[in-house]
């Protein structure tokens, strides 16, 4: 019987760490369809030959990809290659400004330095690195700064729903007290809702989003 892909995972991850000659904390384990790739880093290749031969003897294991790096320098190999696969992933995603947040990684762990103008963008930013293949935490040192907020906010976010065309078929009021921008009214969809809440976010000063849209799609009451 074919054993599923994510059971055999966790099982030669298991066998990989009961294996008291091997230092397997770098070591990153994917499986498809039976075939086992082990990528990441072991201190030597005595550690490599025995984290393939391991992985051969846990049953459904149908082939081994050793694609280890070996020696003193692999840690340093795969922590570049780490970081460039973050700095990827947060060039992927559009919440984060592009050149806004940095990236150092040592042994694994991700450090995000740099400064975002509202605290879901370094949530963002730390959601994308989070992902990545090698990432084994995540240091989120990102400042965020606040601009001035204009007096015209309310205005300045009407005219950017209306830019988007979000108002059509919805009746949007938006309003603002300090930092926090409201926003009321009714849209036609969950995805104008989400655009909507997106615009108001991105104005300059706004450090807070209430949003009590309610969605009723066109010729609903």
């Amino acid at each position: 019987m074919h054993k599923p892909d994510g059971l055999l995972e966790y099982d030669v991850r298991e066998m990989l760490s009961s294996d008291r000659l091997l230092d397997d904390g770098r070591v990153l384990v994917k499986v498809r369809a039976g075939l086992v790739s082990l990528s990441g880093a072991v201190g030597s290749f005595e550690e490599s030959a025995r984290a393939a031969q391991d992985t051969w003897s846990v049953p459904g294991v149908t082939g081994v990809d050793d694609r280890l790096w070996v020696g003193p320098v692999a840690g340093a190999i795969e922590d570049r290659m780490v970081r460039a696969s973050c700095l990827r992933a947060l060039d992927r995603e559009s919440h984060v400004p592009t050149g806004s947040v940095s990236v150092s990684v040592e042994d694994g762990l991700v450090t995000l330095l740099g400064t975002a103008h509202h605290r879901f963008q370094a949530a963002a930013a730390k959601r994308a690195v989070a992902t990545v293949d090698g990432v084994k935490g995540v240091v989120d040192n990102i400042i965020i700064v606040s601009d001035p907020i204009p007096g015209d906010v309310a205005a300045r976010i009407e005219g950017a729903l209306r830019h988007k065309g979000i108002r059509l078929g919805a009746h949007i009021e938006v309003s603002g007290q300090d930092r926090t921008v409201f926003l009321d009214g009714r849209v036609g969809s969950w995805a104008a809702l989400r655009e909507a809440e997106d615009v108001a976010w991105n104005a300059p000063g706004v450090s807070h989003v209430v949003d009590r849209l309610v969605v009723a799609p066109h010729g609903d009451a």
